[in-house]
């Protein structure tokens, strides 16, 4: 049977050309005019290899990107100039050759060939469908698992994966700490050398018997590491409890039979998945047995947490119930309820997981975050993470972000190219900033670009990053790429509901005026919900409520303001208020606002106030918030 080849361009002309020629070498081919699908089509036909006509950066791109990596298949890129090469790289495209326009047919066989014989040296190297058998455990390339020999599912990172992956396709074969780092995350190991010794460390105390004295995973002095091809005794891991992390999803159950509601339940349980594994500190995988309780379902599958629901109609409306149970009890966790109208089914089944996922984020986070799980000197990298969102998914304090922050940089102690610590710590010193709590804006913007853009370096898919990004340029007062990076955010994962809320705010930024007000407004509500008991909701409040008194809209500004500080009395808003009451005649409450903000604030001044953040240039002299505030009695120095 010959190997088939995907040509993936939306020039006919280009694609009837390349097959041509790859064809005439013996490939079988198969042409497709865009990247939306190819993912499929790449499983369906078993494709060796793809060639890509790439214009643009889009997530379908990225999505086949990253697949072919994983199952071993290859990517040929034709590119516009030598310039885009650099360009798609940094956006998370890695391809194994890159070709540049006008093309050669040996140009092209050449960039095919050995990566076809590389495709082939993977598969007699990594065993039968992408599923490797590693002393006793079940590692499964494909479906991106590794079941110890208790059958329950080993917790690996994105990276821990990779490594294991990459070492199994070629085992018995060393490979260079460079090539691995590679699969990692699509570049040459240079000064990162110790990070894939760290990653190795990491992935032998999990899979083991001795890591100490590493069996499974061999170091080959001065060159790097290969996969024994010895066999010893089965064993599992040595904490063989069920994981800490890890979720079970049940499809979920249409209680009311006919084919509209089960595609719904089908969807929202695909989306859901899809959306959860942005998750931190989380593994989540499907499980298809019986719809038991939750304690038999943590038995069959080693998951400590089970998602189920179902859906049913009532009239022209839809119901869908969701719950998370913990499996060593059977008990539920969290539920909720979600309504939606039958003609709007494709809107609702879209909201409906994103809000499930959310809650399950926040509730997740809270459970594990605050579990009293060990976090003394050996703590494990994950374990910090998952407590740095723990205390950065509450609502927002100067204590909060501090002790986030010390979790978040005890674990780049551990792993320094760990993405989701990052992006938390980013996260971190941006809302210091937005908040009015540092003392060096700059220096803190310049700390949040730079651990946002190394995550995302590190992992081009992840949501958080591109938020925190997004913060950044928003903090600048550069609304266009502000609005591209929560874009990219939303699209990654459409439950990051303060994405939602940021993309509205940087949109009124950009637009300006009373009307641009509108794009706050549906941000906020669709982020609302998305997440209805979001820690952070006092945040958009203030926001929505800062962009009315700029407006002139003094009452309306009252209303959002006041709503805010019922939720969480930040001084910014406190401020905010102040000036707002003041300019609206009210000047008993004006001095009330005013006096509950000196009394959190009693050094500060106009001027202090508004130089700690970088993004509201509206608190100068003869702006309407400075006159507001000067009137409520604020000293100006």
């Amino acid at each position: 049977m010959r190997s088939v080849v995907l040509i993936i361009a939306g020039d006919s002309g280009a694609r009837t050309t390349i097959k041509g020629w790859i064809a005439s070498a013996g490939y079988a081919v198969r042409r497709l005019d865009g990247v939306e699908g190819a993912r499929e089509a790449a499983a369906a036909s078993d494709a060796v290899a793809a060639i890509v006509r790439v214009e643009r950066i889009d997530l379908a791109l990225l999505d086949l990107s990253r697949s072919l990596r994983e199952t071993g298949r290859r990517l040929v890129a034709i590119v516009g100039t030598v310039g885009d090469i650099g360009r798609f790289r940094r956006s998370g495209l890695v391809a194994d050759a890159y070709l540049v326009p006008p093309l050669k047919q040996c140009d092209v066989l050449a960039a095919l060939e050995p990566l076809v014989g590389r495709v082939k040296e993977d598969e007699d190297a990594g065993g039968t469908g992408g599923k490797v058998e590693l002393n006793g455990m079940r590692l499964n390339i494909c479906g991106h698992s590794l079941i110890d020999a208790a059958g329950r599912e080993v917790e690996l990172t994105g990276g821990e994966f990779a490594v294991l992956a990459t070492l199994a396709r070629r085992r018995g074969q060393v490979m260079s700490r460079d090539r691995l780092l590679d699969a990692v995350s699509g570049r040459g190991a240079g000064s990162f050398d110790r990070s894939i010794d760290n990653l190795i460390a990491r992935l032998r105390r999990k899979i083991e018997p001795d890591p100490k004295n590493p069996s499974i995973i061999l170091t080959v002095r001065g060159i790097g590491y290969k996969l024994s091809t010895e066999r010893q005794e089965s064993h599992a891991p040595r904490d063989a409890a069920p994981s800490r992390r890890s979720v079970a999803v049940l499809p979920f159950t249409n209680l009311d039979g006919g084919l509209e509601l089960s595609q719904l339940a089908n969807s929202v349980s695909t989306l859901l998945l899809t959306e959860a594994r942005q998750i931190v500190g989380t593994q989540f995988h499907v499980h298809h047995g019986s719809d038991a309780d939750a304690l038999e379902i943590g038995r069959q599958s080693g998951a400590r947490y089970i998602i189920q629901g179902s859906v049913r109609r009532s009239a022209g409306e839809v119901r869908v119930d969701a719950r998370m149970s913990d499996a060593r009890t059977g008990l539920p966790v969290w539920t909720d309820q979600f309504d939606g109208r039958v003609a709007d089914m494709f809107a609702f089944e879209r909201d409906a997981s994103a809000r499930i996922a959310r809650a399950i984020e926040l509730e997740f986070v809270n459970i594990e975050g605050f579990a009293g799980s060990n976090c003394g000197d050996a703590a494990d990298v994950q374990d910090l993470v998952v407590r740095g969102y723990g205390y950065l998914h509450r609502p927002r304090s100067v204590e909060s972000l501090a002790t986030a922050r010390a979790f978040f940089e005890r674990a780049l102690r551990q792993d320094d190219r760990h993405a989701e610590a990052l992006a938390g710590l980013g996260q971190t010193h941006i809302s210091d900033t937005m908040c009015r709590w540092s003392a060096d804006p700059m220096r803190q913007v310049g700390l949040a670009d730079a651990a946002a853009n190394l995550a995302i370096e590190i992992n081009p898919r992840l949501a958080f990053a591109y938020h925190v990004r997004g913060l950044v340029s928003r903090v600048r007062q550069q609304s266009g790429r502000a609005i591209a990076a929560f874009d990219m955010a939303v699209q990654l994962n459409p439950s990051l509901a303060p994405a939602h809320a940021e993309l509205g705010f940087s949109k009124q930024a950009l637009a300006g005026s009373l009307e641009g007000l509108t794009y706050s407004l549906d941000g906020f509500a669709l982020a609302r919900r998305i997440s209805p008991r979001e820690p952070v909701l006092a945040n958009w409040l203030y926001g929505v409520g800062v962009g009315f008194l700029k407006c002139g809209e003094n009452e309306t500004a009252i209303r959002w303001l006041n709503e805010s500080i019922g939720l969480n009395p930040l001084p910014p808003a406190l401020a905010y208020l102040a000036a707002a009451y003041a300019l609206d005649g009210d000047e008993a409450r004006a001095r009330s606002a005013l006096m509950e903000f000196k009394r959190r604030r009693p050094r500060e001044t106009l001027r202090s106030f508004g130089r700690r953040t970088l993004a509201d240039h509206q608190i100068l002299p003869g702006s309407r918030v400075f006159e507001g505030l000067r009137k409520a009695g604020l000293r100006e120095r």
